[in-house]
């Protein structure tokens, strides 16, 4: 991974807006046991809702979770199921998960995004379903800075914006088709690199002013590749990770990249460090 990458230019732009884009589950949050509950759930619906056999179900989901970017897609771009989004989410997020039991209000982020520049306009991307991104939002406490239309792009979202490139015809329909995503009903997620073209198409945003923070190795490398400024967030070491950046937790923005705030990171003080490092030190055991 090349840490340097576009940094000096980043640091030295002049005052333009710059599009940050916040992955939300494990990115914003770190909830491990939310996230094991969530990966039985999309088992169990495959199991109760698609009959596919309980001996095969692990192989299947991570195979189609592997090549895929993630599950649902390869259920439905490579398998042919026809599946209603709606109940799927219902029953894999937001009508299963005790939310409280998992999240709670993060000071720490909230004092993180009050802080940014005002030149940097901030998105949610997140493969999920918009309720549940807005659960998780409410709960964090931090709802209130994407409360625009298109603040939060979500599953629904990049759906819209592929039938908009489909019917739209031109360049971006036919990598679309090209892609194996059926038109129509097709799904388009992370890491496919069209997900990040279609969403910079429809913002109006260039590669170059651009950056995204990701827990996923692999949707930052997509990211990458197009040019954008990739910030993995994860912790312990991933020496392989193809990214502009990696920092161990999202708290780490406004010293790590304080070109992306207005500068006063050590105003957060001692207890800001110390509940960063206890909470990276449970997301390494964890």
């Amino acid at each position: 991974m090349r840490e340097e990458d576009h940094a000096t230019g980043h640091q030295d732009r002049s005052p333009v807006e710059t599009l940050v884009l916040f992955d939300l589950d494990d990115c914003l949050y770190h909830a491990p046991a939310m996230s094991a509950a969530v990966c039985h759930n999309i088992k169990a619906y495959m199991t109760t809702h698609l009959d596919v056999p309980g001996d095969q179900v692990d192989d299947l989901c991570n195979h189609l979770y592997t090549t895929h970017g993630t599950t649902l897609a390869g259920l439905v771009n490579a398998l042919d199921h026809h599946i209603d989004f709606d109940h799927w989410h219902e029953h894999v997020h937001y009508g299963k998960i005790d939310y409280e039991q998992h999240l709670k209000c993060d000071p720490f982020l909230v004092s993180l995004l009050k802080s940014m520049s005002p030149f940097a306009r901030k998105l949610v991307f997140t493969n999920a379903d918009r309720k549940h991104a807005n659960i998780c939002l409410d709960i964090l406490g931090i709802a209130d800075f994407f409360r625009d239309d298109g603040d939060i792009i979500c599953f629904e979202t990049l759906q819209d914006m592929a039938r908009e490139a489909e019917a739209a015809g031109g360049a971006l329909a036919a990598k679309l088709a090209a892609a194996g995503i059926p038109a129509g009903r097709g799904v388009l997620c992370k890491p496919n690199p069209l997900a990040f073209e279609v969403v910079l198409d429809r913002l109006g945003a260039e590669p170059q002013s651009t950056v995204f923070f990701d827990d996923s190795v692999r949707n930052v490398a997509s990211a990458h590749e197009l040019g954008i400024f990739s910030v993995l967030v994860r912790p312990g070491r991933v020496p392989d990770a193809r990214c502009s950046m990696h920092i161990q937790h999202i708290h780490r923005v406004a010293r790590e990249l304080s070109w992306l705030t207005n500068g006063d990171h050590d105003a957060a003080g001692k207890e800001e460090e110390e509940g960063e490092q206890r909470e990276i030190a449970l997301a390494v055991r964890a």
